[in-house]
């Protein structure tokens, strides 16, 4: 099998299974999410599927954003965290890692395996859908496969800047480099790296660095600009 078709085919048998667990469980919801889920699937039987370590390269990813023991870190849209632990190691017991998400469900998931596993650095924060509510100012406030989900993302990000510490960063990653059939049906699933830089901008950030190692996303990381480089623009 050409191994770029072959990368295609897991890419989008990824990025249904990621999509398909943000929709609603009730409803059109839940009957779309396993629709779209069958589709696919059976669209490449006989394909061998990937996991999403595979091309998510979560280690990769954390060891980009320099990671130091102490630090604290907020994993917005955090889901059952699984960023959020791989972050925690990183910290180490000094450091802090909040998972946030507005659903309570995966925040009592995260809340369950950090207490087993002696997390004692993890804790759950159930944001609103326009303000992350932290208790404290963190480090790095990373989002991963959830910007498009935020309604308006320019608001949220300038109260975001709010809970950063002096020096802190934001960290985006969202799908845009899909194969064609990602993009027909998972259209409202992705965001353009430009669109986030523009929307950024607005929001009174600047671009520090941006990495290109994700197939199938965007990673894009932003610092607060100053008021001289807000008057130069």
């Amino acid at each position: 099998m050409d191994t770029r078709m072959h990368k295609w085919r897991i890419g989008a048998t990824c990025e249904a299974s990621v999509a398909a667990s943000r929709f609603s469980t009730t409803g059109y919801g839940r009957f779309y999410r396993w629709l779209l889920l069958c589709v696919i699937l059976l669209s490449f039987t006989g394909c061998s599927v990937s996991n999403r370590a595979n091309w998510q390269q979560p280690e990769r990813v954390v060891e980009s954003l320099s990671v130091t023991e102490g630090a604290v870190i907020a994993d917005i849209g955090s889901g059952d965290g699984y960023f959020t632990f791989r972050f925690a190691d990183a910290t180490g017991p000094a450091g802090k890692v909040y998972a946030v998400d507005i659903s309570a469900t995966v925040l009592a998931k995260v809340a369950e395996r950090a207490e087993s596993e002696s997390y004692s650095q993890v804790a759950t924060v159930q944001a609103g859908p326009s303000d992350p509510m932290l208790p404290r100012p963190v480090d790095i406030v990373f989002v991963c496969n959830t910007y498009h989900h935020l309604t308006d993302r320019t608001d949220y990000f300038r109260n975001v800047k709010n809970y950063l510490s002096p020096g802190g960063r934001v960290a985006i990653i969202d799908f845009d480099d899909l194969p064609w059939w990602g993009n027909l049906m998972m259209r409202s699933h992705q965001t353009a790296a430009a669109t986030i830089r523009e929307e950024m901008e607005q929001a009174g950030y600047y671009l520090v660095e941006e990495h290109d190692f994700l197939p199938y996303q965007n990673f894009l990381i932003f610092a607060v600009a100053d008021s001289d480089r807000l008057a130069n623009k």
